[in-house]
């Protein structure tokens, strides 16, 4: 299986071992006495207490009125409830997990940052001087952690740092604009808005795999043999696509005229992607796309028979074969970057837009 899938300005970090609620907080309202007959002295109820952001309204008693009963906040989630590993971060965008640690990649910082699994103190594994990190431009193994930087000038490229924390070396340097990163056991593989290339985990040469003129590539996967990747052409739908690993290779045309690719995975026998939040398969042997599941999510991960994913609020998992979805979690900012290992699932919530209130999150499968 492939190895895959901050602190900076002011940016204020916390750890969390509490669960989160499972449901988004809703506002409870206070209750009125009962009115009497009649009389014009009447006292006002005491608004009820609430929780979850709502705003606490009061009753409005007769002469002969009581105050009312202060009303019920919802229950907090008490079982298999989401825990936070790391709050307070500006700009998560890329997660990674290896054995012990998860690893998040803040793009306002350029910067790798991780947490135990367990719960504790975050560390800071290596932040990059120019340039800003690529979308989604993170993976790990057992000794680094890899990444891209865009922009920057010369300074653009794909690096390495170890796992433990260090200066974060280049790979490749004065690439052109390094997006989308995957690992395997040889190769660290990238993406640029219109190629792909791949260079040896410990250094050398990079490897040219695909050039598509006029494109935009949005998604790129791996498997044993394969890069995948989808494309938006500058006129026309969205298209899925592979090459071999190994260069020269052919690029083959797996499916065309697809609307909005969120996302991609494969497994042994299907690509699966998100088109306009829908869950398609695409069969890796031929044939046209299938729709599995409708408006499921923006962001995803395959585990065995199981597809876990994202739709900004909320979490959820349904079984590659199609069904009904189980949502696992609610009250999401924007969830995206969902990954997994044996026990348990991890995202991002990005939170706000121009404020430091990301997080990452874990629960148990």
């Amino acid at each position: 299986m492939p190895m895959n899938k901050i602190l900076g300005r002011g940016c204020c970090i916390v750890l969390c071992l509490l669960p989160v609620a499972c449901g988004s907080g809703a506002s409870a309202t206070g209750g009125g006495g009962s009115g009497g007959a009649s009389g014009s002295s009447g006292t006002a109820a005491s608004a009820g207490m609430f929780s979850g952001g709502g705003s606490p309204t009061a009753g409005l008693g007769g002469s002969s009125g009581s105050a009312g009963a202060a009303g019920m906040a919802p229950a907090p989630c008490t079982t298999h409830c989401p825990v936070d590993l790391l709050t307070g971060v500006d700009g998560p965008w890329g997660l990674a997990v290896d054995s012990g640690f998860a690893y998040v990649l803040l793009l306002s910082e350029s910067t790798v940052m991780r947490v135990p699994l367990a719960g504790g103190a975050a560390q800071r594994v290596t932040s990059v001087q120019y340039g800003s990190a690529g979308r989604d431009g993170i993976a790990v193994d057992g000794s680094n952690v890899y990444l891209t930087v865009s922009g920057g000038g010369t300074h653009a490229g794909v690096l390495k740092a170890p796992i433990a924390g260090g200066v974060a070396n280049y790979l490749v340097q004065d690439a052109i604009q390094p997006e989308m990163l995957r690992a395997d056991s040889t190769n660290v593989y990238w993406s640029t808005q219109n190629s792909l290339s791949g260079v040896p985990i410990g250094g050398g040469d990079p490897i040219p795999l695909a050039h598509e003129a006029l494109t935009t590539f949005t998604r790129i996967a791996i498997d044993s043999s394969y890069i995948y990747w989808s494309e938006s052409p500058e006129f026309g739908g969205y298209s899925v696509k592979r090459v071999t690993l190994a260069p020269g290779g052919q690029i083959e045309i797996l499916a065309t005229g697809l609307t909005a690719v969120s996302d991609l995975e494969v497994d042994d026998k299907n690509v699966y992607v998100l088109v306009n939040l829908d869950l398609l398969k695409i069969p890796i042997a031929g044939g046209d796309p299938v729709k599995v599941v409708p408006k499921l999510g923006t962001s995803m991960v395959l585990d065995g028979d199981q597809v876990y994913a994202t739709n900004d609020t909320s979490v959820l998992k349904v079984a590659k074969s199609g069904g009904t979805p189980t949502v696992l979690a609610t009250a999401q900012t924007r969830a995206t970057s969902i990954t997994v290992d044996a026990t348990s699932i991890y995202w991002l919530d990005q939170g706000s837009v121009l404020a430091a209130d990301g997080a990452v999150r874990k629960l148990g499968k």
